[in-house]
């Protein structure tokens, strides 16, 4: 689920009629109820559409972490709120099985972070990834990219950003 300001969106990635599905609500400025206003679906069969989604003001991004032929290479969608409906802006998608490239999204502002806890980039040593971008000119466009330093540590499978800070989870990395 994610809220901003009179903004809501739930996911149901789980819903395998549709494909996964995100359902999108406005409050009413008049009475303050919450309104249905729209869904959009995932493009694939079990790829998890809504798995993770973030709102800031009016963009928001939405995780597919188990799209792909099979490999869950994983894909993110960005969206922005015009003329009382989310409009899909850009389709992002990851190349490299088993990354599960939008398993957890935040925005805030004009940023946004992805992770991918199972980047396999370099075969059997699983580092994880997570990525920043910025929204500029009508586009999401990438800023940097993170690496994990510990195999198999997961490390993306948690992600936050406010401002200029972001941080990365790790959750089964090796405390020592």
């Amino acid at each position: 689920v994610a809220i901003s300001g009179n903004l809501i969106g739930i996911g149901d990635p789980n819903n395998n009629a549709v494909r996964g599905r995100v359902y999108w609500y406005v409050r009413s400025s008049s009475d303050g109820t919450w309104n249905f206003i729209g869904s959009n679906d995932g493009t694939g069969d079990n790829d998890q559409f809504g798995t993770s989604l973030s709102i800031s003001g009016n963009l928001a991004v939405v995780s597919e972490p188990f799209f792909g032929t099979g490999d869950n290479d994983g894909a993110i969608h960005w969206f922005k709120f015009k003329s009382g409906a989310w409009e899909l802006i850009k389709r992002e998608t990851f190349k490299t099985a088993n990354t599960f490239f939008g398993f957890d999204v935040k925005i805030d502002g004009n940023y946004a972070i992805v992770g991918a806890p199972g980047n396999n980039g370099l075969a059997t040593n699983v580092l994880g990834f997570a990525y920043i971008y910025e929204y500029r000119d009508g586009d999401w466009v990438l800023l940097k990219t993170f690496t994990g330093d510990a195999i198999n540590d997961e490390f993306g499978e948690a992600v936050s950003i406010s401002g200029d800070y972001a941080i990365v989870g790790a959750p089964r990395q090796a405390v020592e």
